[in-house]
C-alpha cells in the first residue's frame, strides 16, 4: 500500500513539474503566436507569472493588429484595459495597451466605447496612478469620447475631464484630456454644466503656469461662442476682459480677446434687443 502511495505521489510530482515548468509557457507562447491564438494570448495575460504575461503581451500586441473583425476586436477590450491600468509588470501594462490601442481605432460601437470610457476616466483622475498610466488614459480617451453617445456618460465624464484638464501635473495629460473634454462639450446640453465649465476655465487665467492659462483659453474662446446663456457670459465676461488686457503670454492675449470680444457683442445684441427699438 505504502508503495502505490509513494509511486501516486511520484506521478503527481511529475505532472506538477511538467505543469508549472518555466519552458511550457514560453513554449506555449510560441506556439499561440504561430497559430495566430489570440484568445489563447489572452489567457495567458492572466498567468500568475509575470514573465509569462510580458511575453504574451509583447506577442499580442503584433498578432491583433492582423485582426480587422470589429465584433472580435470589442471582446478584448475589457480585458486589455484592465491589464494596461492594472498589471504590476510596466512591460505587459505597454504592450497590452498597445494591443488595446488597436482594438479602439477599429471599434465604433457606441456601447463597447461607453463601456470603455468609464474605467479610463477613473484611472485619469486616480490620485495612485503613475504619469505614465494617465497619459494613457488621456490620449485614448480623446480617441474613445468622440464615439461615446450616452448623455449621462458624456455630462459625467466633463467634471472628471475638466479637472485633468487643468489641474493635472502633467502636460501631456492636460493636453489629451482637453481634446476629450472638447468634444464631450460639444454634445453636452446641461446648462449648469456649461456654466461651470467656462467659470473654471476662466479662473484659470490667474494660474502661474503661462501653458495651462493658455490652453484654457483656447479652449474658453471655443466654447464660449457656443454657450448661449447669458448668465454664463456675464460670469466670465471680466476674469476673460483681464485676461487679454493684462496677461504676459501672448497666446492668452490673443484667445482672451477673442473671446472678450464675442462676449461683449452678444450681450450688448441681448441687452438692445431687451430694450426694445428706441422712441422716436
Amino acid at each position: 500500500m505504502r508503495t502505490r502511495h509513494r509511486a501516486a505521489i511520484g506521478v503527481c510530482a511529475a505532472l506538477a513539474a511538467v505543469m508549472f515548468s518555466p519552458e511550457l509557457p514560453a513554449q506555449d507562447v510560441r506556439a499561440l503566436k504561430e497559430s495566430k491564438d489570440v484568445p489563447g494570448l489572452m489567457r495567458l495575460l492572466r498567468n500568475c507569472d509575470g514573465r509569462v504575461r510580458s511575453s504574451a503581451a509583447v506577442v499580442l500586441s503584433g498578432v491583433i493588429r492582423q485582426i480587422d473583425d470589429e465584433k472580435t476586436l470589442a471582446r478584448h477590450i475589457q480585458p486589455l484595459i484592465d491589464a494596461t491600468l492594472r498589471d504590476p509588470y510596466s512591460s505587459v501594462r505597454e504592450y497590452a495597451g498597445r494591443a488595446l490601442q488597436h482594438c479602439l481605432q477599429n471599434v465604433t460601437d457606441a456601447s463597447v466605447m461607453a463601456g470603455a470610457a468609464a474605467p479610463l476616466i477613473d484611472a485619469l483622475n486616480a490620485t495612485e496612478v503613475d504619469a505614465k498610466r494617465r497619459r494613457y488614459c488621456a490620449v485614448q480617451l480623446s480617441r474613445v469620447i468622440p464615439h461615446v453617445q450616452q448623455d449621462s456618460l458624456l455630462e459625467q465624464s466633463v467634471p472628471m475631464l475638466l479637472s485633468a484638464t487643468l489641474n493635472d501635473p502633467d502636460e501631456t495629460v492636460r493636453e489629451y484630456a482637453g481634446r476629450a473634454l472638447k468634444n464631450a462639450l460639444t454634445r453636452v446640453s446641461d446648462t449648469k454644466l456649461l456654466h461651470t465649465g467656462c467659470v473654471a476655465l476662466a479662473r484659470t487665467h490667474k494660474h502661474k503656469d503661462p501653458r495651462r492659462r493658455g490652453y484654457a483659453a483656447v479652449l474658453l474662446s471655443w466654447l464660449a461662442s457656443r454657450v448661449k446663456e447669458l448668465d454664463t457670459l456675464r460670469a466670465i465676461l471680466d476674469p476673460i476682459r483681464n485676461a487679454a488686457e493684462r496677461d504676459s503670454n501672448e497666446t492668452v492675449r490673443e484667445y482672451a480677446g477673442r473671446a472678450t470680444r464675442d462676449i461683449t457683442r452678444r450681450l450688448e445684441a441681448a441687452d438692445a434687443e431687451s430694450n426694445g427699438p428706441a422712441k422716436p
